[in-house]
């Protein structure tokens, strides 16, 4: 039996510095033990689109798009952040909005 993890960060910088060979190694490793699928999430508008590259490079990974709390007031328009999300709604194996 496989798991499906509904909440990851696989994007972020931390897997490229701290382990040899990278995300594309973590994840590998994922997959062959006992991940099945990932939700990697978006937690501002720059990361959905990471989020979204991650997904689009891994047939078992989707998407979740969105802006965090913290991250919320870096967005003075807010009219453009949520049509910038609305767009990134529309890509291909995007899943959620958070």
């Amino acid at each position: 039996m496989k798991l499906f993890d509904t909440h990851a960060h696989y994007d972020d910088a931390r897997f490229e510095n701290e382990y040899p060979g990278g995300t594309d190694v973590v994840l590998n490793d994922c997959f062959n033990d006992c991940i099945g699928n990932i939700v990697n999430i978006g937690t501002c508008i720059e990361n959905s689109y990471r989020s979204i590259e991650l997904a689009n490079k891994y047939e078992q990974i989707y998407a979740s798009v969105g802006i965090h709390p913290s991250e919320c007031l870096k967005y003075e328009d807010v009219d453009l952040a949520i049509n910038e999300l609305r767009n990134l709604l529309s890509q291909n194996k995007v899943v959620a909005l958070g």
